[in-house]
């Protein structure tokens, strides 16, 4: 990335590994091996589903510039990027009184 005015300038970024969705309240959908390409303004690009070759991924979808995110281990991702890790954890904080 290069630096412009002290900021990072925006890049195309791939996001490789499991992903995990929710269709509805009762399908979970799981992809073990997918790519995850998200555009220039933070926007989702495009989701390629079982797939383990990472550039062809990318020239399918006319990407020949790009920096890789690689999830590992049971590590996964979420589309979308809700963090759902921060507001779970502000429940644990407030105090056993009523006046929360």
């Amino acid at each position: 990335m290069t630096i412009e005015n002290g900021t990072k300038s925006p890049k195309r970024t791939l996001y490789v590994g499991a992903f995990v969705h929710s269709k509805s309240l009762q399908d979970l959908d799981i992809c073990q091996d997918g790519v995850l390409g998200v555009d220039e303004h933070g926007k989702i690009a495009f989701i390629e589903r079982d797939e383990k070759d990472v550039a062809a991924a990318a020239k399918k979808h006319g990407w020949d510039s790009y920096e890789t995110v690689r999830i590992r281990d049971n590590g996964f991702f979420f589309p979308g990027f809700i963090g759902t890790s921060l507001q779970s954890a502000y429940a644990y904080c407030l105090p056993d009184t009523q006046d929360f």
